[in-house]
């Protein structure tokens, strides 16, 4: 069985509606949200009654989160632009609005990034990062994937088709 509670972005409109197991623990919630919001999990916190909601394995019934509650998510992560790639600093600057929704469109992007990235197996990683060509088994197991690799390379793609 499940409930719902509807949490919502400080400074956004519209609540969101989220179903949550009813034995559910404090992360648990918090990585649904963090899917439901497409937000990295450790760039928010959850407010509920105004009051901070502790990650430390606790269940949600004993933060008080009943079946309905009201939500509030607060991003606590702040995104200077000096700090971007080339891929992001593209996202913030096709972005309209204040600081604050640029900041937001970069977390969405960081967290969309990274689910795809975690569901590319490691040979859909490597033709991605070859073009398709087939390698020799002892370059490519020299060759490190590190993140930054990655995300430079995805980066350039993304850019070359925009």
């Amino acid at each position: 069985m499940s409930f719902s509670v509807f949490a919502k972005i400080v400074g956004e409109k519209g609540d969101q509606e989220i179903k949550i197991p009813i034995a559910c623990s404090v992360q648990r919630m918090l990585n649904l949200t963090s899917e439901a919001f497409d937000i990295p999990l450790e760039s928010f916190k959850i407010l509920h009654n105004g009051r901070p909601i502790k990650s430390d394995g606790v269940a949600l019934a004993d933060e008080g989160v009943k079946p309905d509650a009201k939500l509030q998510i607060l991003v606590s992560e702040k995104v200077s632009y000096d700090s971007l790639n080339a891929f992001e600093q593209f996202v913030w600057n096709s972005t309209t609005g204040d600081t604050k929704k640029k900041q937001f469109a970069v977390l969405r992007l960081r967290k969309i990034m990274d689910k795809f990235v975690n569901r590319c197996s490691l040979d859909d990683l490597q033709r991605i990062l070859t073009d398709g060509r087939e390698t020799s088994s002892s370059s490519s197991s020299s060759k490190k994937l590190t993140e930054v690799r990655i995300a430079e390379i995805l980066d350039q793609r993304v850019l070359a088709v925009n």
